[in-house]
Parts: structure tokens; C-alpha cells; sequence
């Protein structure tokens, strides 16, 4: 076997553990923390959200940062809060939470932003006031 074989099955090996091992860590993980809302497919993308309060009222519209999930708005009271006299909406954006990612796409802020505009119309949800953060 030549040396350029040996590095190329190397690396090939170590990229099926790696694969393996992320199988392996987040079948768990997803088990330890199951969704706490709904599901909707919007442009071939599988979306997780909830919605909260009265859907008559103003709605009110969440999105989380970076290595973040509608957790952190519903662990610190903020949905509850706004739920109170608001129709709150909010998404997992997609590749986190429970949200899916398809990987054959460039997801810029502005291709999220479009997905997320039609999930919202495919939901209803008309002039909405907008929170995110990052």
C-alpha cells in the first residue's frame, strides 16, 4: 500500500467514526430534549415553533441567535409573559432546536428570513412585531 493509500483510508476511517460518533451523541440528546411545540414543512424545510396566547390578539414573533432553540425564550418566562394580552409565535431556526437544516442550500440570513416570511403566511400570522437576538 502506498502512503497516499494509507492517509486516504486514515482519513476515510476517521470520518466514519466521526460520523458514528455524531449519530451516536445526538439520538440521546434529541431523547433528553424532546420538542415542546409543532411541527410545519415550509419550502421542503421541516420547521419547529409554537404558538402561545390568543390568535385574535396583535402577534408577536421570536427568533432565537446562534447555538440557541425556543427554550430560551419559554425558560425564562418571556412567552408566558407575552402571552398574557399577545398571539406569540416562535421558531427554531433551521439547523437548530428541532428545526431541520437541508444541506443543499446556502442559508444566509436572508434565505432564513424568506423561509421564515412564508412560514409565518402559511400560518396566518399578518404584521407581526418582531424580537430576535443574537
Amino acid at each position: 500500500m502506498t502512503t497516499a493509500e494509507t492517509v486516504l483510508l486514515i482519513a476515510a476511517s476517521l470520518f466514519v467514526l466521526l460520523a458514528i460518533g455524531t449519530v451516536g451523541f445526538s439520538k440521546p440528546a434529541e431523547w433528553k430534549n424532546p420538542p415542546v411545540g409543532k411541527f410545519l414543512e415550509c419550502a421542503g424545510v421541516r420547521l419547529h415553533y409554537i404558538e402561545r396566547g390568543d390568535p385574535a390578539a396583535p402577534c408577536v414573533v421570536l427568533f432565537h441567535g446562534n447555538r440557541s432553540m425556543i427554550q430560551d425564550f419559554t425558560t425564562n418566562g418571556l412567552v408566558d409573559l407575552l402571552a398574557q394580552g399577545n398571539h406569540v409565535v416562535c421558531f427554531d431556526r433551521p439547523g437548530f432546536g428541532h428545526s431541520q437544516r437541508p444541506r443543499l442550500r446556502v442559508w444566509t440570513a436572508a434565505a432564513q428570513a424568506a423561509l421564515l416570511a412564508k412560514a409565518l403566511n402559511q400560518l396566518g400570522v399578518r404584521d407581526p412585531v418582531v424580537l430576535g437576538h443574537s
